[in-house]
């Protein structure tokens, strides 16, 4: 059951369109415009030059425009030192000249009377004086076009260009990640998002590039829900899936050696656990006990300053479901806990924590504290 959830297929929603339904476009034409490697080259097409090649590519195709211009992304993927030119093609055999103009516009989702038209990406070679048609991918048919990235640029022979293209289909949103590691080896990897699942792109190793990180809902026995965290990895041709870790799961099992720490007064399995790396080791010797430890995890939970004590018993308010958003990954994901300190005499008193999920989120240090 566990194996088929990994497996689903995710939905993913991506914002690209303005509301009059012409596409917006996130790279611009990345054309580099002051390349001093290119002093000693021919001539190079004009802008003109390269859109009337474009348009002329493929009789019954045209290409997606922007602004009344093809969207065009440039980038080396042969390595002769001149960009080469990516080009999303519709194949519009039925679609009238306005209906390609509004390829972005939400409003198709909502008319049955559209046809889901069929989109084809296209990789040119750029021969300086000309364009050599090299690849073409077909990737399936959407009422809509929703965003056209280029998320990675190609920097020597060994590491891929990373490229994302959403689409839309009634309540289906795709998103396809095309990785190019020259023009006859390229792989396409079909990713989706909907309340339950979706996906992010991070660089948790700091290679270079970005690892792919899907995240699923699933529904435990006890009725609570978890998040599966999926982890795919570029191998060298293609991103393949590599090892997965649950959220809720996790975060449960990690309170709990929190709590054996605490209530066994084992000063040094609580810095362990508590602490990125670094700090563990630097708190070891300067933290002499365990209080010393407490003060900088738990805060009194109405703010009012007073002394804590090693308690008895540590309960932590029960988490039902995987507390981080997971939406924005450029920012910490970090959730606030709040628990309850029962010392020898019986009193007891009320604590607050932040805890962090890892950057990378697969190490064997997936949470740890901040204050």
């Amino acid at each position: 059951m566990k194996r088929a959830l990994l497996l689903l297929s995710m939905h993913i929603f991506l914002f690209g369109c303005q509301t009059d339904g012409s596409l917006t476009s996130s790279h611009q034409n990345n054309r580099p415009t002051n390349n001093t490697d290119r002093q000693n080259r021919p001539e190079l097409l004009s802008e003109e030059q390269i859109d009337s090649i474009i348009r002329d590519s493929e009789l019954g195709f045209y290409p997606v425009t922007v602004n009344g211009k093809p969207d065009k992304l440039f980038s080396d993927i042969n390595g002769d030192g001149i960009d080469d030119i990516l080009v999303l093609y519709v194949k519009a055999e039925n679609l009238t000249s306005s209906e390609r103009k509004s390829l972005g516009s939400n409003s198709r989702l909502f008319n049955d009377d559209l046809e889901s038209p069929e989109f084809t990406l296209i990789a040119f070679a750029n021969l300086g004086s000309d364009l050599n048609k090299q690849s073409t991918i077909l990737l399936g048919s959407y009422k809509s076009i929703r965003d056209i990235e280029l998320v990675r640029q190609k920097e020597n022979e060994n590491e891929p260009l990373l490229l994302s293209i959403s689409f839309a289909d009634n309540q289906e949103i795709s998103t396809k990640l095309i990785s190019f590691q020259s023009f006859d080896l390229f792989s396409v990897l079909d990713l989706k998002k909907d309340i339950n699942s979706g996906f992010y792109l991070k660089d948790i190793d700091q290679n270079g590039i970005p690892e792919i990180i899907k995240h699923q809902q699933m529904i435990l026995e006890n009725g609570s829900s978890d998040t599966v965290l999926s982890l795919y990895r570029w191998d060298g041709t293609r991103f393949t899936f590599e090892t997965s870790r649950t959220i809720l799961t996790e975060l449960r099992r990690y309170l709990g050696r929190i709590k054996a720490a605490v209530e066994s007064e084992n000063r040094q399995a609580l810095i362990k656990e508590a602490f990125p790396r670094l700090e563990a080791r630097k708190y070891s010797s300067q933290l002499p006990h365990i209080t010393d430890a407490l003060k900088i995890i738990f805060k009194p939970a109405d703010n009012q300053s007073r002394p804590i004590r090693t308690p008895k018993e540590i309960l932590f308010a029960e988490i039902q479901e995987n507390p981080f958003p997971l939406q924005n990954r450029n920012e910490n994901q970090t959730v606030q806990i709040y628990c309850r300190m029962i010392f020898g005499n019986m009193s007891s008193d009320f604590y607050k924590a932040t805890i962090v999920l890892n950057d990378n989120p697969f190490t064997d240090k997936q949470y740890y504290f901040t204050y």
